[in-house]
């Protein structure tokens, strides 16, 4: 690990007005490009690896509402039991659902509770458009989570990536997939990849 995650005020609170691990800056690019893929496809469908309290599930819904699209699909996996030594192990899921609830989003998701490998099976190849990763950090994670989610992408596509800066798991767990993902967007410490094959 490079560092941890500094507490500035972007990172504690989304416009949304509950906590989360995003940037301000971070979440609205996932929800833009949300948008984007909602509004350029017919049945578009979208996971998210990693959702914790939801706040950067918030982001992508409201990419999702903003499109008008409602031929979507957007399922947010989690274990759902908190990691952080704080919680001691505290089931989030309900956290998860208020938080959504109270912004109006909670229709906007359909929560898995799993690990992201048990998830992945639930999904065909080149079935989805969008998928964000903020899962574990040790590279071996890393590295299953890109290889088993990205043959679930269709070329074209887009992968988001979290902790891309702070994390040597997760920067050099990417750099084994430079063939198959080009960057086209970066913000603090979230990139953006298409899938080129």
């Amino acid at each position: 690990m490079i560092g941890t995650k500094p507490y500035k005020e972007d990172y504690q609170y989304n416009k949304f007005g509950f906590t989360g691990m995003v940037t301000q800056k971070e979440g609205q690019m996932l929800e833009d490009y949300a948008f984007v893929i909602c509004k350029t496809r017919v049945k578009p469908a979208l996971v998210e690896i990693g959702s914790y309290g939801g706040s950067s599930t918030a982001y992508i819904a409201n990419g999702i509402k903003r499109s008008r699209n409602f031929r979507f699909q957007f399922n947010a996996v989690d274990t759902f039991m908190a990691s952080n030594p704080e919680l001691d192990g505290r089931d989030t899921l309900d956290l998860f659902k208020e938080n959504l609830r109270r912004c109006n989003l909670i229709h906007y998701v359909i929560p898995i509770r799993a690990t992201s490998l048990e998830a992945v099976k639930f999904f065909k190849e080149e079935e989805l458009d969008f998928i964000f990763i903020d899962g574990s950090h040790e590279l071996e994670d890393v590295i299953n989570d890109i290889k088993g989610w990205l043959e679930k992408l269709s070329v074209g596509s887009l992968m988001a990536v979290h902790d891309t800066l702070m994390f040597d798991g997760v920067r050099y767990g990417l750099l084994q997939f430079e063939d198959q993902l080009e960057l086209i967007a970066a913000v603090d410490s979230l990139k953006i990849f298409r899938k080129i094959k």
